[in-house]
């Protein structure tokens, strides 16, 4: 009876732990971030520009465009506040930020699967497509100008 007990128990937890590895396939945000703020401040501009996902806005459709005006995106102010900025937050569904939403940070999927909604098989492509975890990546999705200010814990 005990042993049943417990070969349900194993059951329903690794059910659990099938579920939770399903819904956090995407990457780390903070991770990315570390490295994508190192390349910023190391002035990387070429790999920075290949972590954004395009269009960034109106003016910046390419990595070309932003290459082109690297200065006018990565202001003073954007670069010193990613300096003090050692990790991002979660904003729910919306994915992650800079404070007061200097710069936002999503997931993409990058991969072959693309679910049709009008398909008998979209509830499973949709599944495969969340589980096909090498194809999913952190980008930068949004910056705004002029906003957020650094805040460091006195110490």
């Amino acid at each position: 009876m005990i042993r049943n007990t417990f070969y349900i128990f194993i059951i329903f937890c690794s059910g659990l732990v099938a579920a939770e590895t399903l819904v956090s396939a995407e990457p780390d945000a903070n991770k990315f971030y570390q490295g994508f703020r190192q390349l910023v401040l190391a002035g990387d501009r070429e790999k920075v520009s290949e972590l954004i996902h395009y269009p960034l806005s109106g003016a910046i459709q390419t990595k070309a465009d932003l290459l082109a005006s690297y200065e006018a995106v990565f202001t003073e102010h954007l670069v010193s506040l990613i300096a003090c900025t050692e990790t991002v937050e979660e904003v729910g569904w919306r994915g992650h930020m800079l404070p007061e939403g200097a710069l936002w940070i999503s997931s993409f999927y990058y991969g072959h699967i693309k679910p049709d909604k009008s398909s008998p098989t979209y509830v499973d492509d949709f599944k495969a497509r969340i589980a096909d975890t090498e194809n999913w990546y952190m980008r930068v999705i949004g910056i705004n100008k002029g906003v957020g200010k650094c805040i460091k814990a006195n110490g």
